[in-house]
């Protein structure tokens, strides 16, 4: 099975070592200069995947 944050549909599909990027839809995003991201672990830890159509 893919990692939740490969396959969530908040996600941009971009993910870098640790972080994730994500679109303004995510419950889970913080800013971090200029950039809406998520860490992979709490992607993973995440409750309200959905995944991507």
């Amino acid at each position: 099975m893919e990692e939740k944050y490969k396959t969530c549909k908040h996600s941009t599909g971009e993910y870098g070592q640790t972080a994730v990027y994500v679109h303004p839809s995510c419950p889970r995003l913080s800013m971090i200069k200029g950039k809406l991201v998520s860490s992979k672990r709490r992607c993973n830890e995440c409750k309200n995947w959905e995944e991507k159509d």
